[in-house]
């Protein structure tokens, strides 16, 4: 009856250690990625505190490989409005009204 209640014992302890040890390394995890917003959360993993850390670098690594894509693949646009510079001195008269005219047109006049 010992042997078997020994058994119970040590399986019980050997379960709150992996459970310990799974936690802790959630955290750490956590952590990890807390302070390193340029990774990507799904590649980092592992079931050893090496694990975890040998992942942080091919996540970094994909991070920036995806944002670079992004970066390529999103279009430059300039702030502010659309519209042209021109000097008014030098318009004529008639280009004075033609552009009053737009911009009465589009609100901004």
């Amino acid at each position: 009856m010992e042997t078997e209640e020994l058994v119970v014992v040590e399986e019980a302890d050997f379960g709150d250690v992996e459970r310990l040890k799974a936690e802790s390394i959630g955290i750490v995890r956590d952590l990890i990625l807390k302070g390193n917003p340029d990774l990507v959360p799904e590649l980092v993993h592992g079931e050893s505190l090496a694990e975890l850390m040998e992942s942080v670098e091919p996540a970094r690594v994909a991070y920036q490989r995806i944002a670079e894509s992004v970066r390529a693949a999103v279009p430059v646009v300039p702030a502010g409005g659309a519209g042209t510079s021109v000097a008014i001195e030098e318009l004529t008269a008639d280009g004075l009204i033609k552009r009053g005219m737009a911009q009465a047109r589009r609100g901004a006049g």
